[in-house]
């Protein structure tokens, strides 16, 4: 079920340890619970096992000035898609922690940007982003969150500069930002059967 951040119910991130700013909403990651089996001769099918496979989590939040979740967006654009380790918190409206979803092994699977726009004041740019976990140990809390004050302002739709085009800038009033999507493969290799991540990073238009 997916998690929203209303008056009620506050959403932080967290990555490497560090505080990533609030969310708008999260979905956990799925659980999928799968038989494994094997064929012996020609009609004997043996058992021999399960195969837990979690699904993707999803955010949307509003982006920030730098900060732990912007680098790790920009190192993504980059072509670095290494992993992060981090947690979403779920807490009451005066920061009580009622959740913890901790996920270890994020990889960054999709990321959507809402449009610039000249005319849009000041709406700040939003994100849509869905990654991969390897683990997630999901517990219940009861401290008190110890949360300061950000100095971290969002970034404005309105605010953007464009350089390189055969014609006056000042006339383009929106711009459409392409999504980054990643496609992780598993291979299968060997006795093993260890898992082998393939992150080819692409860049598609709307």
């Amino acid at each position: 079920m997916a998690l929203t951040n209303m008056f009620a119910n506050r959403l932080l991130l967290e990555l490497g340890g560090q505080s990533a700013g609030a969310l708008q909403s999260v979905q956990p990651a799925s659980v999928r619970v799968g038989m494994v089996a094997r064929v012996t001769g020609r009609q004997t099918t043996v058992r021999s096992g399960t195969r837990v496979s979690l699904g993707e989590m999803e955010a949307q939040a509003n982006l920030q000035e730098p900060g732990p979740l912007t680098d790790w967006l920009s190192a993504a654009l980059t072509g670095d898609l290494g992993e992060r380790d981090g947690a979403v918190l779920v807490a009451d409206r005066n920061y009580k922690l009622n959740r913890r979803i901790g996920f270890r092994g994020a990889r960054l699977s999709s990321l959507a940007w809402t449009p610039l726009d000249a005319q849009a004041a000041k709406v700040p740019v939003g994100i849509a982003l869905r990654w991969l976990v390897d683990t997630v140990e999901d517990r219940p809390g009861s401290e008190a969150l110890q949360v300061k004050a950000s100095r971290r302002k969002p970034l404005l739709a309105s605010n953007f500069r464009i350089g390189g085009l055969p014609i006056d800038a000042a006339a383009v009033l929106r711009v459409d930002l392409p999504d980054l999507q990643v496609a992780w493969s598993t291979v299968r290799t060997g006795p093993q059967r260890g898992l082998v991540l393939d992150g080819r990073p692409g860049a598609t238009r709307r």
